[in-house]
């Protein structure tokens, strides 16, 4: 049998219990079998044809193509209804609009599968009642069905295997999975793993064995177990807030990663000048601890028993700039004094010399936005044609604009090598196809929301040009530690042990001396500390 269908830890937990019960089934007499689909006769409670059981599978002449049958819609009913979103929801419709696009099928065979994939999971007992509300979905009365109480206790407690090698990226329901088919005979092998040899000058081998030598603390497997089962929260997602969607969308995400690496699911890497053409793409690492929240990071991973420590660059992309004007220039400014100062925190800096009175992470954000910012995007992609700024210093009331005309004119007047530098990138922009592009406007309830408008705009590339300092830097880093270090990369940081922390700290601070004949300032983050800049 060779079904394909996307990989799902939750289907092939409930698949694999299948199969236990499968066996004992089969052991038994018809009679005996009839006896225990009649215990489960109440999940069909509208139904009034036929009884419904699992004998096709069993004795039927077609019991080898019904079985396969059946296993294409286990996938399918399991995908819908044990789902955060619709868990519980029973509706045949979704199930045959879900069962024709899986397998591109014109039609459909019996109604019998779906609802014996039902009975299934009552005799798993993972089905426990029924509510008197019915289901629904868009198709109008064909999706009416009862809904059902699912025990949500039984998936919080699974205990996961260690050491599984099928690849997951567990995506939220609501976003469009790109988890690549495999097929049934395909499991036990990790295409994933492969991808790590690609990229030695990364040492790409030793942060896989790395990451595969983390501990997940219990408590990081209960604390995403019961967040990512509280399928409540997810029910009114559609009418949340833009900015409330994404927090859930990279809340999801740091969680499935951190129960991914609990499983011993490490997953790919990639080297994004790797994707087509590399243009525009410095040569960032990534791997699953880039999309993992630095806070569970800290809280519940431990290596070797010991807190994980990030040793990285204090404002690593203004500093970058800074050392990129001072190669040009031979002159020590401001801006690379303070970036590289030990006493003080840049951004402090820039808040004082702006009379800005937001926090360290807003001004932060706006000073990467300020630094980044390019030209409006020319709908016709007419390279010649003068582009006009994304702001012009008007009146305003706006913290932001306000930030940023107080920062050009501190800049002219006291930063010009920086400030031309900025406004150079600005002013010779590069078209990139493969970026969105995005309007930002507000909703009814004054709600900013930026809203996909079309593909491809105009980009500055000074980005581009200190992430690839940063990556010519990291990797200098890297292959000056120890050979029986434990490390990862997350872009301008290296991830450590708190034993190893101050001699990776030693080490960057020694290349740095070589690459540039300055010390750059370099942190440690980790669990209670206060130490915390980047």
């Amino acid at each position: 049998m060779n079904v394909v269908i996307e990989n799902n830890p939750v289907i092939n937990r409930v698949w694999d219990e299948w199969q236990v019960l499968d066996q004992e089934l089969s052991s038994l007499s018809k009679e005996k079998r009839m006896e225990l689909y009649e215990g489960y006769q109440w999940i069909f409670k509208k139904e009034t044809k036929r009884f419904v059981e699992l004998e096709s599978i069993y004795s039927s002449s077609h019991w080898r193509h019904n079985r396969e049958e059946l296993h294409r819609w286990f996938y399918v009913v399991c995908g819908f209804m044990l789902s955060r979103v619709h868990l519980g929801d029973n509706s045949y419709y979704v199930y045959l609009t879900r069962f024709k696009k899986m397998f591109n099928r014109e039609k459909c065979t019996s109604k019998d599968f779906p609802k014996q994939v039902l009975l299934i999971l009552g005799m798993l007992g993972y089905i426990t009642g029924l509510d008197q509300d019915y289901s629904y979905a868009p198709g109008g009365k064909r999706n009416h069905g009862y809904h059902y109480v699912i025990d949500k206790e039984k998936l919080i407690h699974w205990d996961y295997p260690k050491g599984c090698s099928v690849s997951y990226f567990g995506m939220p329901e609501w976003v469009v999975s790109k988890t690549s088919p495999i097929t049934f005979k395909e499991y036990g092998k990790d295409y994933d793993r492969i991808s790590w040899t690609l990229h030695p000058d990364w040492l790409a081998e030793r942060q896989y064995k790395s990451i595969a030598s983390v501990e997940v603390l219990e408590e990081g497997v209960r604390t995403t177990s019961m967040w990512m089962f509280n399928f409540k929260e997810y029910e009114n997602y559609h009418n949340m807030t833009e900015g409330r969607q994404n927090e859930l969308k990279e809340r999801w995400l740091s969680y499935q990663k951190l129960r991914d690496l609990d499983c011993g699911i490490i997953g790919g890497c990639k080297d994004d000048s790797d994707k087509p053409d590399g243009k525009g793409y410095a040569g960032r690492f990534y791997t699953c601890m880039t999309n993992m929240k630095s806070e569970d990071r800290h809280k519940y991973l431990r290596l070797d028993g010991e807190l994980i420590t990030e040793v990285d660059v204090s404002s690593a992309q203004p500093t970058f700039l800074g050392i990129m004007m001072y190669k040009e220039t031979g002159v020590m400014s401001e801006w690379l004094r303070q970036c590289l100062s030990k006493t003080t925190d840049f951004y402090e800096w820039i808040k004082d010399k702006t009379n800005t009175q937001e926090d360290r992470k807003t001004i932060k954000k706006w000073m990467m936005q300020f630094m980044y910012a390019c030209y409006q995007p020319n709908a016709k992609r007419d390279y010649g044609k003068p582009h006009k700024p994304t702001f012009e210093f008007k009146k305003t009331d706006d913290p932001f604009l306000c930030f940023q005309q107080r920062l050009c004119e501190f800049l002219k007047k006291s930063e010009p090598a920086i400030y031309n530098k900025i406004d150079w990138y600005k002013r010779n922009p590069v078209f990139r196809e493969d970026k969105d592009l995005y309007k930002n406007y507000e909703d009814e309830g004054g709600e900013k929301i930026k809203k996909k408008v079309g593909q491809g705009k105009w980009c500055s590339m000074l980005s581009y040009d200190l992430v690839k300092e940063e990556v010519f830097y990291i990797k200098r880093c890297i292959h000056s530690l120890p050979e029986d270090m434990k490390f990862w990369t997350i872009h301008d940081c290296i991830c450590v042990k708190e034993s190893d922390s101050l001699k990776v700290k030693e080490i960057m601070e020694q290349v740095s001396r070589e690459m540039y004949g300055e010390d750059i300032t370099i942190r440690l983050k980790r669990e209670n500390t206060s130490e915390d800049y980047s």
